[in-house]
């Protein structure tokens, strides 16, 4: 099935976000995700919202609130501000969201899964019918950016919160593994 028939099936189902991780156009990008360390993903986060902050402030004009939210969320990932901090101010975003009703926004209020609410807008900005390059072009966009900063080299040796040093498994990788065991185990 077609990336593109995927978004329409949801969109038919009415469903609010019409991309996940099992999007077909999606699975690449995850691949990509699941081989970074924390460091590198927290990095190019930041940098896509960056991106996403532009597009709102183009549509909505100044807010504070959208540099507050960023400024947190750099502080938590410096090891600045505890967890607790950083979610209320997070919440914040949810408020606007809720005022604005703009999808573009809910792409900020879930940053986890920054590109599918991103993609979705996207549906919504252009149509279904209009959006397909574009949408293919975002995708390759998230994937240069992450590319660009897995080969920083400074990039760990900046300050960083402990937490993001650890080395273990991400959580996009964690899934993956989980859905190729399961896959696994249903082929036996």
């Amino acid at each position: 099935m077609d990336w593109l028939e995927q978004v329409k099936t949801k969109q038919r189902r009415h469903n609010q976000i019409l991309f996940d991780r099992n999007s077909i156009l999606l699975q690449p990008l995850r691949e990509q995700i699941a081989q970074q360390h924390h460091i590198v993903i927290a990095a190019w986060c930041f940098d896509c919202l960056q991106s996403l902050a532009a597009a709102l402030r183009q549509r909505w004009g100044e807010d504070a609130r959208i540099d507050q939210v960023l400024d947190i969320c750099r502080q938590w990932a410096k090891g600045g501000v505890k967890m607790p901090q950083a979610k209320a101010t997070i919440l914040t975003v949810h408020g606007i969201a809720k005022e604005t009703a703009d999808p573009i926004i809910a792409a900020w209020a879930h940053a986890i899964g920054m590109v599918t609410y991103d993609l979705t807008a996207m549906v919504h900005q252009y149509g279904i019918e209009q959006c397909r390059q574009l949408i293919e072009e975002k995708v390759q966009w998230y994937m240069d950016r992450l590319s660009s900063f897995h080969d920083q080299d400074d990039l760990l040796k900046q300050t960083w919160a402990p937490f993001l040093y650890r080395e273990r498994e991400n959580a996009e990788a964690r899934l993956i593994k989980k859905m190729k065991e399961k896959s696994e185990k249903s082929k036996r």
